[in-house]
């Protein structure tokens, strides 16, 4: 009876070891004899997890002036037979100087934003320049491209990164278009901001 109720003791004490070490549990024991301070290093991990999916959202906003412009070709000047030159000269020029189109991003990701005109048949002497600005400092010009950043909430302050791109023209109008005519498109291209474009 005695060995029996010996072996299992030895049964359940081999169970609550292996119970014991399922759990993942590291101890160990420190003491010297001097009494002195001890110091043990334990090494701290982490990882990342994503549970579920993070959708990619673009929305951006867009405003813009009215892409109207007037060629003004300056004729009333003073011909001077002597010096065969002009006596109040002043250049040809398109009317209003720039009219502005401005971007918002509302999205959950930085995008980048692109502008390019392209002119209509028999309009090709006219060009586009764009000018781009953020918080009224530069920082483009046509054919580069601006990166906003995601929208933002802190502290419920909406945060909205935006970008005004400064259209102006140049080049001549033919002179037989006397009124708003279509010269030409721009085109705004825009995209989720990566490292081989940001």
């Amino acid at each position: 009876m005695k060995k029996n109720w010996k072996k299992l003791t030895c049964l359940l004490v081999a169970l609550t070891l292996m119970l014991a070490s399922a759990g993942s549990v590291y101890a160990e024991t420190l003491g010297n004899q001097s009494g002195q301070s001890m110091e043990q290093s334990v090494v701290v991990k982490g990882k990342y997890t994503l549970e579920g999916t993070q959708e990619k959202i673009i929305s951006v906003d867009i405003a813009w002036d009215p892409m109207e412009f007037e060629y003004k070709e300056v004729a009333d000047l003073n011909w001077s037979t002597e010096n065969h030159t002009y006596s109040n000269p002043q250049a040809d020029d398109w009317m209003p100087t720039t009219n502005t189109i401005r971007l918002g991003n509302h999205s959950n990701i930085p995008i980048g934003v692109t502008f390019a005109y392209t002119p209509k048949d028999g309009f090709s002497d006219v060009s586009a320049k764009f000018t781009l600005k953020k918080n009224n400092e530069s920082v483009g010009t046509e054919g580069s491209m601006c990166i906003l950043d995601e929208g933002k909430n802190v502290e419920n302050s909406i945060i909205t990164d935006q970008v005004d791109a400064l259209v102006g023209l140049s080049g001549k109008m033919p002179s037989s278009y006397t009124s708003m005519t279509d010269i030409g498109s721009i085109t705004i291209t825009i995209a989720e901001a990566t490292a081989t474009n940001s």
